[in-house]
Parts: structure tokens; sequence; C-alpha cells
């Protein structure tokens, strides 16, 4: 680990990690062992207020429960001890990973 205290990955880990960040994923966890992404799934806003006006408000129902219910999907870039990617899985449900600060 160099001195600024992140871990250096492989190419093949950082490419898989650029990858997916082009995809619209977000890197919480980081370490030697695992990388960890998530991707939000929203309706983008003003897509949701086009949709609200044209159909007389109707949407406002939807959007309501979908405001309250945020889905978050995690993906887990597991690193074997030499620093290359070892697989990626998909967590469902809550992951109880602590996201990067």
């Amino acid at each position: 680990m160099p001195a600024t205290g992140f871990p250096v990955y492989s190419n093949s880990v950082r490419t898989e990690m650029q990858s997916w960040e082009r995809r619209g994923w977000v890197v919480t966890v980081a370490d030697s062992r695992q990388v960890v992404l998530e991707k939000r799934n929203s309706i983008p806003l003003c897509l949701n207020v086009l949709l609200v006006f044209m159909t007389a408000f109707l949407w406002t129902i939807a959007w309501a429960v979908r405001a309250r219910k945020k889905e978050t999907q995690t993906r887990v870039l597991a690193i074997t001890p030499d620093g290359e990617l070892d697989r990626v899985t998909l967590v469902v449900g809550a992951t109880k990973l602590e996201p990067l600060t």
C-alpha cells in the first residue's frame, strides 16, 4: 500500500472499475481485497416532470412510491492477494459495508 493509504490495483482491476464507472456505477468501498460499486435506480427528474404533466398528474402516485423506496444495486469486485481481479458479484439487499469517507 502506498503512502497515500489507498491500495494500488492491477491493470485488470482498474480496467474493470473504469468499465463499471462509465456505466454509472460509483465506488463506495475499496480496500486491498475488494472494491464495492453501487448504482441507484431512479427516474430522471425532467422525464418524471414531463410524464406528470402529460398524464394529468397520474404519475405522481408512482413518483411518490419511487421516491420513498430508493433501490440500490451493489457490485463487489473481489481481488486476489497478488492484486489481480478475482470475480465480480452482484449483492442483493442491504450490504452492511461502510462507504468511503
